[in-house]
Formats: C-alpha cells, sequence, structure tokens
C-alpha cells in the first residue's frame, strides 16, 4: 500500500514538472537575486550587502544556476528537480515518523497521500520560495528529538549514538535558522522541553540519561555558535549584529496597524479575512480588506524606517529602537494587540489553497483549482480539521503526558504563537505543516485504536 502511495506521488510530481512554470514575483525576485549573487561574487558578496534574506534557500538556488551554466539549460529546471528530491525525501521523512510514533499503514498511507496531492504543499514544491527547504529541515529536528527523547535504560544504545544525534539535531536545527530564522525560537523551545524531560528521569534516579544530556547541550551549543558566528559576519561587514533585518520594521508595522482606532467595518473586514480573501471581499469593502493584508502593516514600518534613517546612522541602533517603540506600544494598548494577534493566529489553521499563486499549472488543473466550490471547500474543510486536530491532540497529549506527542505540540503552539505578531499568509504556515501532518495521524491512530476497543 505504501509503495503504491510512493510510486503515484512520483508520477503526479514528474507529470507537474513537465507542465507547470515558476513565476518570478514579490520575494521570489529577491531570492533569485542573492542566488546569483552567491554564485557570481561568493558569500563576501553576500555579508557586504546585507543583512540580506536567511542564506540556505539562495544556497540552493545558486547551485541551480552553477548546475545550469553547466549543462546549459533553465536553472528553474534543475531547481524544481531539486525541488521535487525534496518533496520526496520529507514524505519519506514523514513515511520513518509515523511508522516510529507506531501509527496504522491505513492512516500513513491516506496523510502520505493527501501530503502528495494537497494543493498547497505541491505549490510549494513547484513555486520559488524556502518553504520547501523547511520540511525536512523540521521533520529532521523531530527525528533526532526523538532519539534524545528515547529512554536510555541497561543494553540501549551506546552513549556515541546519542551524541550523535544530538550533534545531528544541531546541525539541523542550525540550516533550519538558516531557512527561516523565527523558527530560532522554537528550537531552543524544544532544545529546552527536552532537557527538562531528561532532568527529570535523571533526578527520578535514571542515571544513564546524563549523557543524553550532554548530547542535547552539543546540540545546542552548535546550534547557538552557528548562529553567533553568522551574526559576527553581518557585524563585522555591514554592521548589523543580526542574521536578517526584515524582523523589527515587520514587528513595528504590524503592532503600529493593530493600535490605530478602528471602525466596525474595519474589525469586521480582519475577521473575515481568517476566511481568506474572497471572503473578505464578499462581506467587506476592498479598502477596509487591503488594510489588513501585510502591505499596509509593511508601509508602516517601512515609513518609521525611513524616518528613523535620518536622525540616526546606525541600522542596528535604528533596529532597536523600532523595538523599543514596539514595546512601548504593546504596553501602552496591549487589548488590541492581543485581539488581532488572536485574528492572525487563527490564520495558521487556514494553511490550504489553491490561491496561492506563483505557479502556472496545466488548464485542466488550473480549471479544477479555479472552481469556487472546490477551493472554498478544500479550504474550510481543511482548516477546519486542522484547528480540531490541533487542539484534541493538545488535550490528549497533555493528558496521556507522553514526551513525544507533548513536543509536537509545544512545537505546534510556539510557531503558532511567533506568527502571531505579523501578517500571516498561507505560506508562512508551511513550516509547520508537516508537523499538522503527524499529529492529525497520531491523533486519528488514537482514535481508531479507542474505537478498536469498544
Amino acid at each position: 500500500m505504501i509503495l503504491g502511495v510512493f510510486i503515484i506521488s512520483v508520477l503526479y510530481w514528474m507529470y507537474l514538472y513537465f507542465n507547470t512554470s515558476m513565476v518570478i514575483v514579490f520575494d521570489a525576485v529577491g531570492y533569485e537575486e542573492l542566488g546569483r549573487l552567491l554564485l557570481d561574487q561568493g558569500w563576501l558578496a553576500y555579508f557586504k550587502t546585507g543583512p540580506n534574506r536567511e542564506p540556505l534557500f539562495s544556497l540552493f538556488i545558486a547551485l541551480s544556476m552553477g548546475l545550469a551554466n553547466i549543462f546549459q539549460v533553465s536553472y528553474q529546471k534543475i531547481q524544481l528537480i531539486l525541488q521535487i528530491i525534496l518533496l520526496a525525501a520529507s514524505q519519506v521523512l514523514l513515511w520513518q515518523l509515523l511508522v516510529r510514533l507506531k501509527v496504522r499503514v491505513f492512516i500513513i498511507s491516506a496523510i502520505l497521500l493527501y501530503w502528495a496531492f494537497s494543493p498547497a504543499i505541491v505549490n510549494s514544491a513547484f513555486s520559488l520560495y524556502s518553504e520547501i527547504v523547511t520540511y525536512p529541515c523540521i521533520l529532521l529536528s523531530i527525528w533526532f528529538s526523538l532519539d534524545l527523547l528515547t529512554p536510555v535504560t541497561k543494553g540501549s544504545k551506546a552513549s556515541y549514538h546519542y551524541l550523535f544525534s544530538g550533534m545531528m539535531w544541531g546541525i539541523v536545527a542550525l540550516a533550519f535558522v538558516m531557512v527561516k530564522a523565527v523558527s530560532l525560537l522554537m528550537l531552543w523551545a524544544m532544545g529546552l522541553f527536552i532537557m527538562g524531560v531528561l532532568l527529570l528521569r535523571w533526578l527520578k534516579g535514571q542515571q544513564r540519561s546524563r549523557c543524553v544530556i550532554m548530547a542535547v547541550l552539543i546540540g545546542l551549543g552548535m546550534m547557538h555558535v552557528g548562529v553567533t558566528v553568522f551574526k559576527s559576519f553581518n557585524k563585522h561587514y555591514n554592521g548589523n549584529y543580526t542574521i536578517t533585518n526584515r524582523a523589527p520594521f515587520m514587528l513595528y508595522g504590524n503592532v503600529a496597524r493593530r493600535i490605530e482606532p478602528h471602525h466596525k467595518d474595519n474589525l469586521k473586514a480582519a475577521i473575515a479575512l481568517i476566511l481568506g480573501e474572497g471572503v473578505c471581499r464578499s462581506v467587506a469593502n476592498d479598502k477596509d480588506c487591503r488594510y489588513w493584508q501585510f502591505m499596509t502593516a509593511d508601509g508602516l514600518g517601512t515609513d518609521r524606517l525611513i524616518a528613523l534613517n535620518t536622525t540616526i546612522s546606525a541600522q542596528q541602533d535604528i533596529d532597536a529602537q523600532l523595538i523599543r517603540e514596539t514595546k512601548d506600544m504593546v504596553i501602552e494598548h496591549p487589548l488590541p494587540v492581543v485581539f488581532f494577534g488572536i485574528v492572525e493566529g487563527l490564520k495558521m489553521f487556514f494553511w490550504e489553497s489553491t490561491q496561492i499563486g506563483f505557479v502556472v499549472y496545466p488548464a485542466w488543473l488550473t480549471h479544477i483549482y479555479e472552481n469556487n466550490i472546490f477551493k472554498s471547500c478544500i479550504r474550510l474543510i481543511i482548516s477546519v480539521i486542522t484547528g480540531i486536530v490541533v487542539i484534541g491532540f493538545t488535550v490528549w497529549s497533555i493528558r496521556s503526558k507522553q514526551s513525544d506527542k507533548l513536543l509536537l505540540v509545544l512545537m505546534a503552539w510556539v510557531f503558532i504563537f511567533l506568527l502571531t505578531w505579523i501578517t500571516v499568509l498561507p505560506r508562512y504556515v508551511f513550516p509547520i505543516v508537516p508537523v499538522y501532518f503527524l499529529m492529525a495521524a497520531c491523533w486519528l491512530n488514537q482514535l481508531s485504536v479507542k474505537a478498536g476497543k469498544t
């Protein structure tokens, strides 16, 4: 059954490879430019012109461009092959994790099949956006976390196995940060959670947990050193001790937008936008719907950034001032900040969509994706399922007190919390979607086991 799913998946992806094309717009333009910069001028130029976007995906593009020069083909064709490989590798990792979590075969098959045909997941693999690289990163981080959470008993794996898992966790975590800097806080939360579980076991007399604690410390240390070195290069070459400089002005712009006076129709648009832009425009006017999209927040942040540039010379000092002003706004206006944070947080369940764009599909698939009934139903159904799964799985995991399940809960909620501070677009949710898949499979498995006993 599983083999059949893999074969169908690969055949579908290969069909799309020969019948789709990327659309290079918005952030994809920036990724493409950085890829060419890395290929033509190297890391020195990357740091001197920075701080730039996180480098790993752009390095991936540079690799494709280099291979394209050798084979005299479009780099996009090479890039698509590499991204399909990442999509397939992520499907295999998802399968292995589900087996490891003792999920039944028919549930595994259903989960893997939806992974292969999900409009959002497929779109992420066929467009020039960095989310495709986050899938193997987050799945591997879970894999090595489970290694570290496995109780150490007499006759279990040798100490070097845990040390290896700790080092690999650190490498994968660093790679994840170099794709999405926002993941850094989630990864620290993961590491500290694992440390807490191990310390409790040690206090209960499981002395063999000491070697695993050391392994976790090594992993966290490797991630921290890697991030520090990267920030130091930015500091040396462009004067900014940071990974990327997007966060301060984005954070300022979103908080500034939330504390402005809001009328009834404006609030209605904010809530309606949870369900999607189409729903918003059906119940509110275009101006109010556009107000709650990312352009407004980016505009407010950019305006303040320009104003500060006239009085402060160093970018690092400007970022610090933006953070201070953002904190002041949160302290002075906590209710609207929290309310609209919850509104953005609810969008984290609405990740499935046929309207993400950035890919030209075959005519028959475009016809399906643009069908109002299909696109509305799949978005609503999957979003409701996601919300029920995340909440239900959270309650069950807390009651069961299983550390591997609680780890998934922690990852999901920390990532959701981090994204509530900005404008949530569907593709921003993609890095955590593999966790949603794992949660859904584990919870469905538990329900099926329970049903089988009654």
